[in-house]
């Protein structure tokens, strides 16, 4: 587990090994969502795992809160995320060190 200073009663999860990371979530609440909190984590975790060199996955899911899936890899899409096509972690997304 990384442990990244995000405040304000966000909750974010993101797990590390030697050869990878796994973002698991990212929970903004309503009241802080739209004002670019979420935008801001994931350029520190990008940095994060550019600096270890590791590739990091994830799965665009609405359990957590988010209204759409389309609108989430929308999102993630913008940080260098693609379709997993290689099967290696378990995720339908992945980045790889820039």
């Amino acid at each position: 587990y990384v442990n990244f200073p995000v405040g304000d009663n966000i909750s974010l999860e993101v797990w590390e090994d030697e050869e990878k990371l796994e973002l698991e979530s990212i929970v903004i609440p309503k009241d802080l969502r739209n004002q670019g909190k979420g935008t801001e984590i994931m350029y520190m975790v990008c940095e994060y795992a550019d600096e270890k060199q590791k590739p990091m996955s994830l799965t665009p899911d609405t359990s957590f809160g988010a209204t759409s899936i389309d609108r989430l890899k929308k999102f993630y899409r913008k940080f260098g995320f693609t379709k997993n096509k290689d099967f290696k972690v378990r995720h339908s997304m992945v980045r790889y060190p820039q």
